[in-house]
C-alpha cells in the first residue's frame, strides 16, 4: 500500500510542476486512486462485530441527516462552514462518532461538495474545507496512511481547482 501512496504523491508532485499539463483522464485517474485506497484502509478498519458496525451505521445515519440538513437548509460556503464545524468538532471528542464520519460519511461528502455550487471558487472553498477538517479529525483517530492520503486529497483538489479559481 506505502508503494501505491508513494505513486500518488509522485503523480500530484508531477500535477503542482509549472509546466504540468495533465488531460482531465488523468486527473480523474488519479482522484480515484486516492479514493481506492482510502476504501482500502477503511474496509481495514471497519468493525468487524456485527453490533459494533450496527452502532457505527446507526450513527453514520445521523450524522448524514444532520450533513443533509444543511445542504437542505443553506446556499452560502459560509453558511455550509458555520453549520459544518460543530459536526466536525465534536468528531474530535467523540470517537464513535468520528469513527462515523471518516469511515461511512467523508468520502461521499467530499464527492458531493466538489462540484456543489457549479462556481469553481465557492466549490473548491468548500472542498478545502471539508477535506482540511478531515485531516484534523483523522490526525486524533485514523492511522498514518489515511492522513496522508487525504493530505494528498487536499494538495490535489488544490491544483485541481487552480486553473479554475
Amino acid at each position: 500500500m506505502h508503494n501505491t501512496i508513494s505513486a500518488i504523491e509522485h503523480d500530484i508532485e508531477q500535477l503542482e510542476s509549472p509546466n504540468s499539463n495533465i488531460s482531465d483522464e488523468a486527473l480523474q485517474d488519479i482522484e480515484r486512486r486516492i479514493v481506492d485506497q482510502k476504501t482500502k484502509i477503511r474496509e481495514s478498519l471497519s468493525p468487524s462485530k456485527s453490533r459494533e458496525a450496527e452502532r457505527l451505521n446507526e450513527i453514520a445515519g445521523k450524522v448524514n441527516s444532520n450533513i443533509s440538513s444543511a445542504f437542505d437548509r443553506f446556499d452560502s460556503v459560509k453558511q455550509l462552514k458555520d453549520y459544518l464545524e460543530p459536526i466536525f468538532q465534536r468528531g474530535k471528542i467523540d470517537t464513535t462518532y468520528g469513527r462515523a464520519l471518516v469511515l461511512i460519511e467523508e468520502t461521499k461528502l467530499i464527492e458531493y461538495v466538489k462540484d456543489y455550487f457549479n462556481k469553481p471558487e465557492d466549490d473548491y472553498e468548500l472542498c478545502h474545507y471539508i477535506v482540511s477538517k478531515a485531516i484534523e479529525l483523522s490526525d486524533k483517530i485514523m492511522t498514518d496512511q489515511y492522513t496522508a492520503l487525504l493530505k494528498l486529497e487536499l494538495r490535489f483538489f488544490e491544483q485541481k481547482f487552480a486553473g479554475l479559481k
